[in-house]
């Protein structure tokens, strides 16, 4: 019964020490993404800034300039939206699978401990 409860508790213990190494990940992960959309903003920003630089440098056609870079700027956050939509799709995409996989193997652990367990009370009966 010692080797049973023992296996049990390892059992548990390495679900748990999974769980934590999960959650670890995942709050590593949120950290990673708003470093990247920092970053992100940071170089938008930064690239801004040196168009308006460029713009006042060459005030002699300032609206078309203006019109110009506004565009740009318009495309590239119409991309970077986009980009960013399919990213997020895809990491759901991942997690839910990963996801997924990390319950049937679990799920499957727990079967087999509770057939185990079964099989050491009908055994314990006799």
């Amino acid at each position: 019964k010692a080797v049973v409860q023992r296996h049990k508790f390892c059992t548990m213990k390495l679900v748990v020490v999974r769980l934590q190494s999960l959650w670890r990940l995942k709050i590593i992960r949120r950290d990673y993404k708003e470093k990247i959309r920092s970053i992100v903003i940071i170089y938008c920003w930064a690239k801004c800034v040196l168009v308006r630089i460029k713009r006042q440098a060459l005030r002699k056609n300032e609206a078309s300039i203006q019109i110009q870079t506004s565009w740009r700027c318009f495309k590239h956050r119409a991309k970077f939206k986009k980009q960013k939509k399919a990213a997020v799709l895809l990491q759901r995409v991942i997690h839910n699978r990963q996801d997924r996989q990390r319950f049937h193997s679990a799920f499957a652990e727990c079967v087999e401990a509770a057939r185990k367990n079964q099989q050491t009370n009908s055994l314990l009966k006799k």
